[in-house]
């Protein structure tokens, strides 16, 4: 079987669509701002999982805000009936959709890539610190 060469991508800062809502529009500067400050290296081939990403986290803003004002559970004025808010499922498919465009960029924490433990190398803290379980 003929093995296909792997695609080297060029770095660059991706064009940010036009057709993004003000709230989608700040979610990508704050994304792409997040990405760039924490030394990922973009490339103009982000721009769709960057749109999609910030789409969804605007969406979620909405979804939330909406559940603030509105509560979890609404009241079917006809039978008297408690359900769930629809923006409560809403708000939660879009929060797994997030995770996995977030993954597609690349943004999530590998073993080797995770934050160490300050309480590993200080024993000052491991000794103020609440006690840990060990396996």
């Amino acid at each position: 079987m003929k093995q296909v060469p792997k695609a080297t991508l060029k770095p660059g800062t991706p064009e940010k669509s036009a057709g993004l809502s003000k709230l989608a529009a700040r979610e990508w500067d704050r994304l792409v701002g997040e990405m760039q400050r924490s030394g990922i290296v973009l490339s103009p081939a982000y721009r769709s999982l960057i749109e999609q990403a910030a789409t969804l986290a605007a969406d979620i803003k909405a979804a939330w805000g909406v559940i603030q004002r509105d509560g979890e559970y609404i009241v079917n004025a006809k039978s008297g009936a408690v359900k769930l808010h629809p923006a409560v499922s809403h708000l939660s498919a879009c929060r797994a959709r997030l995770i996995f465009a977030l993954i597609a960029l690349g943004l999530s924490p590998k073993k080797s890539q995770a934050v160490d433990d300050p309480m590993e190398n200080d024993p000052l803290a491991q000794l103020l610190g609440p006690r840990r379980k060990t396996a």
